[in-house]
């Protein structure tokens, strides 16, 4: 699993003559382009629908979009370089995800930077102890726990 989201859908007492609005409150994996996408797609669905109950079918079709949208995407938080590259898409460097915030990493990039880390903490460098200490990611504003 890549991708996750809580999706809100606001019906008006004029429902269903008039279709309710959608909009994400939480979301992990997407990045602002492919959010916008899924609430445009779930939005004009529920145009079409309209004046019909459809708020089983807009769930629906939110998972269905979603399943589409179900992998890694974007750039690597550490390196700032695409996870695909444009001339090798059905080729992927070794990647992976943590779990806490569902971004994709090289694993080259997580590597090098766990040892980073580790070494930051032998010299002395880190004042947080391990069971403690968290630490940003590159571009990721997500804290990540040592264990995760």
């Amino acid at each position: 699993q890549f991708v996750e989201i809580v999706l809100e859908v606001h019906a008006t007492p004029q429902y269903p003559k008039e279709p309710p609005s959608v909009a994400i409150v939480d979301c992990k994996g997407l990045d602002q382009h492919r959010q916008k996408h899924l609430l445009n797609h779930i939005q004009t669905k529920a145009n079409e629908l309209s004046p019909g109950l459809m708020l089983v079918a807009l769930c629906e079709e939110a998972v269905e979009k979603l399943s589409d949208m179900n992998h890694p995407d974007g750039d690597c938080p550490l390196c700032l370089f695409p996870l695909v590259t444009e001339e090798h898409q059905s080729e992927t460097l070794p990647f992976m995800k943590l779990m806490s915030c569902f971004h994709c990493f090289h694993s080259e990039c997580i590597i090098r930077w766990w040892n980073w880390l580790e070494s930051s903490k032998q010299t002395g460098s880190s004042k947080s102890d391990n069971a403690t200490a968290r630490r940003n990611r590159g571009m990721c504003n997500c804290k990540v726990a040592f264990d995760d």
